[in-house]
C-alpha cells in the first residue's frame, strides 16, 4: 500500500490547493534509504520525488514545516536550519543555518508580513524568532525564561487577526504577541 511507503512531516495548507489548481499534499519522504521532498496527488494517489534532501539524516517528531503561498515555498525546518523547496521544481531556494544556540522547531508562515516564526529552547530560556526568507535574517522578537519541552504533537499557529503566536502544548496554550 503506498500511503505505508509515504512519511510526511507536515501536509500541505488549504491555501496551497488553490494556488495550484489540485489537489497536493507536500511533504518529506523516506525512500530506499534516502529523503525526498515530494508531492503526493491525492486525487489519483500518485507520489513525485521532486528533489533529493542529502543535508538531513532522518525524520524527527521536533521538524516542523510551512507553506509560502504566495512565493510557492515549502519550509522544512530541522531544528538547526530551516530548508525552502520551490514547490513547482523541488528546487532548494532557501538554505539557512540558524545561527543561534538551541534547537528552533515550530515553524509557521505568517502571511501579514511573509516572515516565518518558529520557537527555540535554550537552557530553560524561550526565543520566538522571526526568519525573513526575503533577507536571508534572523531576530529574536521575544525572550521568557520559561522551561518548556518540546514535544511532536504540539501544535504552533499564527492567528492573522490579532497577530498573536500561539503554541498549543496539549496541557496548556502559550500566546505570544506578534506587534
Amino acid at each position: 500500500m503506498i500511503m505505508k511507503k509515504i512519511i510526511l512531516l507536515i501536509l500541505l495548507l488549504v491555501s496551497q490547493s488553490s494556488i495550484s489548481g489540485q489537489s497536493y499534499l507536500y511533504g518529506v519522504r523516506h525512500n530506499s534509504g534516502n529523503y525526498y521532498f515530494s508531492k503526493y496527488n491525492i486525487t489519483n494517489n500518485t507520489c513525485s520525488d521532486l528533489q533529493l534532501i542529502t543535508s538531513i539524516g532522518g525524520i524527527s517528531s521536533s521538524m516542523s514545516s510551512c507553506t509560502d503561498p504566495f512565493n510557492n515555498v515549502y519550509y522544512l525546518g530541522t531544528g538547526s536550519t530551516i530548508l525552502g523547496f520551490n514547490i513547482n521544481t523541488g528546487a532548494i531556494v532557501t538554505n539557512f543555518t540558524i545561527p543561534y544556540p538551541g534547537y528552533c522547531n515550530k515553524i509557521v508562515f505568517n502571511s501579514c508580513d511573509t516572515s516565518i516564526y518558529a520557537l527555540q529552547n535554550y537552557n530553560s530560556v524561550v526565543n520566538l524568532v522571526r526568519f525573513k526568507p526575503s533577507t536571508n535574517s534572523i531576530s529574536v522578537i521575544f525572550s521568557q525564561n520559561y522551561p518548556i519541552g518540546f514535544c511532536g504533537g504540539c501544535n504552533g499557529f499564527i492567528n492573522p487577526d490579532n497577530q498573536t503566536y500561539t503554541l498549543d502544548m496539549g496541557s496548556h496554550i502559550i500566546g505570544i504577541d506578534l506587534n
